[in-house]
């Protein structure tokens, strides 16, 4: 469902369609991927520009991973790929971001408490 409405955005958000997305159902190296890192979802940008949203849609597929992991999409299609740093600043910044702009939607409980916790693990505060 999450995808579908991505889909009926791409137009306007995504014309150029650089976003592709990966699901874990479909391909076994990205479930052993996401399951070693213990992570529902991961998104990041190549070198050429293309922007790969990956999915854990076999452990935990939920609301709030589609949202952040679309969220992290558009901060690469708007301010571009994440510099490399030995403190990761930057990364930190976006992760904040996106978890502050979830804090405010309508998500169950447990999804609330694992972003406080991403939150808090970036360095923000939400009360």
């Amino acid at each position: 469902m999450y995808e579908r409405i991505y889909r009926l955005l791409q137009p306007k958000l995504d014309p150029e369609r650089r976003v592709h997305i990966l699901r874990s159902s479909e391909d076994s190296g990205l479930a052993n991927f996401l399951s070693a890192v213990n992570s529902s979802g991961s998104t990041g940008m190549d070198v050429d520009g293309k922007i790969y949203v990956q999915i854990d849609d076999l452990r935990n597929e939920n609301k709030a991973t589609w949202l952040e992991e679309f969220a992290h999409a558009l901060q690469f299609l708007k301010y571009g790929n994440v510099e490399l740093s030995v403190d990761d600043a930057e990364r930190d910044e976006r992760e904040k971001e996106v978890a502050e702009c979830l804090l405010s939607r309508k998500l169950s409980a447990k999804e609330i408490e694992e972003i406080q916790h991403a939150l808090k693990r970036y360095g923000g505060v939400h009360e």
